[in-house]
């Protein structure tokens, strides 16, 4: 590790710092005449990639309602396994307030929480992600969502359009 001697006469002060690097992650020990700490090294965070994003709705139903489908390819491309949790999040857009003169004003309404799944990926590995949870959405409405893994990486936001009649 880095090492650094300063000698400083009674009431002086002065900033004293240095870049250390470790090479590994764990918890170093540091001591300055007799006054310890310690700080933690962390591995760095590997970065998921997603693509080939899909959002669909499924033309089964109940009445008016339909289902809606999520997925995407996840793909490792770091230099060792990592586990994630990977989180689907949705917005709608829909009828927000009534005007009596205007009629319907719509609006996106705030992100919401579908599901979230636990993935372990070796480096380089792939493995495509499918939505479990069922999730019903009016034909009236358009639909907004995306992917997000625990480092906060988000895949491409895909929208399902209004569904015709």
């Amino acid at each position: 590790m880095a090492e650094q001697n300063v000698t400083l006469a009674p009431g002086e002060s002065r900033l004293v710092s240095f870049e250390a690097i470790p090479q590994e992650a764990r918890t170093f020990q540091v001591a300055v005449n007799g006054l310890a700490g310690s700080f933690r090294a962390i591995q760095a965070i590997i970065p998921w990639a997603f693509s080939s994003v899909q959002c669909w709705h499924e033309a089964s139903g109940i009445g008016t309602w339909r289902e809606s489908k999520f997925s995407a390819l996840v793909t490792n491309n770091g230099d060792r396994a990592v586990t994630k949790t990977l989180t689907l999040w949705k917005r709608e857009y829909r009828p927000a307030e009534w005007d009596y003169y205007t009629g319907w004003t719509w609006a996106w309404f705030d992100w919401e929480w579908v599901e979230s799944v636990t993935m372990t990926l070796a480096a380089g590995e792939s493995s495509q992600y499918n939505q479990q949870k069922q999730t019903l959405m009016s034909y009236e409405i358009k639909r907004e969502q995306y992917l997000k893994d625990s480092d906060g990486y988000e895949s491409a936001h895909c929208t399902i359009q209004k569904i015709p009649y």
